[in-house]
C-alpha cells in the first residue's frame, strides 16, 4: 500500500471515529472509566518471506479505559495501554521485542441484553517506548539503537483495532471480556533487512472493568 493511500485511509478512519464525539455532549447517557489487563500474541508481517522460522511473541497489555455512551447501543471508547509486541524466532536468535504506549479510539456497538455482546472498531496510535533484539552478536539482548544495529524505524505505529466481546453489570460498573485484533499500517522497520519492511499484527484477550461516573436520562434515546 502506497504512502498516499495509507494517509487517506488513516484520515478517513480518524474522521469516522471522531465524528460522533460532539454529539455526546447532547446525548450523553453514561460516562465510565476503568482499567484493562490481559495477554496478547504479536507477530510481524514481513514484506518478503523470512529466511528464519518466525514465531508469535506473547506479551502483556495493561492500562486505562474511558467510555462515553450516547445511545443504549452505541458508545465512544478511548484507551491508553502499555502493549508488548514484536516477533520471536524458532531458532532462538534475532527475535524482536517492542513496547508501545498505545491509544485506541474506538466506536463501540452493543446489544442491550444481559451479556451485552459488542463490536469494537477504530484507529489506534502507538508510540514506541522500548525496543530490543534477542541474542544478537553474543549478547542476550541488545537495544535497537545500539551502534551494532541502529535500526531505521518508525517510533509511531498507526493501525486499525477491531474486535468483539461480552460484558455484564457487576456492582457499580461493567466487566467486559474482549478479543481484539490490531492491524498495523506503518512500516515499523524501514531498512532493507533480509525480510524487507515490517508491520505489526497482534491478537489480544483482555478483561476490562469500568466504573460509572455520570448517569443521566440523556436526549434522543
Amino acid at each position: 500500500m502506497s504512502k498516499d493511500r495509507k494517509r487517506w485511509l488513516l484520515s478517513s478512519i480518524l474522521v469516522l471515529g471522531l465524528f460522533p464525539a460532539p454529539l455526546f455532549v447532547v446525548h450523553a447517557q453514561e460516562t465510565a472509566i476503568g482499567i484493562r489487563g490481559g495477554l496478547n500474541a504479536s507477530y510481524t508481517v514481513f514484506e518478503v518471506e523470512a529466511r528464519a522460522s518466525r514465531e508469535a511473541r506473547p506479551g502483556l497489555i495493561a492500562g486505562g479505559t474511558f467510555a462515553y455512551r450516547w445511545r443504549p447501543w452505541m458508545a465512544f471508547q478511548a484507551e491508553v495501554l502499555f502493549a508488548q509486541k514484536g516477533w520471536g524466532s524458532a531458532e532462538g536468535e534475532g527475535g524482536l521485542r517492542v513496547s508501545y504506549l498505545e491509544v485506541p479510539i474506538l466506536l463501540r456497538l452493543q446489544h442491550s441484553s444481559s451479556l451485552q455482546p459488542h463490536f469494537l472498531i477504530g484507529p489506534s496510535f502507538a508510540l514506541e517506548v522500548a525496543c530490543s533484539f534477542d541474542e544478537i552478536a553474543g549478547a542476550d539482548r541488545i537495544d535497537c539503537d545500539h551502534p551494532l544495529i541502529s535500526l531505521d524505524r518508525a517510533k509511531l505505529d498507526t493501525g486499525i483495532l477491531t474486535g468483539v466481546g461480552i460484558g455484564r453489570r457487576v456492582g457499580s460498573g461493567t466487566l467486559s471480556l474482549d478479543a481484539l485484533l490490531s492491524l498495523g499500517l506503518t512500516d515499523v522497520i524501514r531498512e532493507p533487512l533480509p525480510w524487507g519492511r515490517q508491520t505489526n499484527i497482534a491478537l489480544s484477550l483482555s478483561l476490562a472493568y469500568a466504573f460509572d461516573l455520570v448517569q443521566g436520562r440523556g436526549e434522543g434515546r
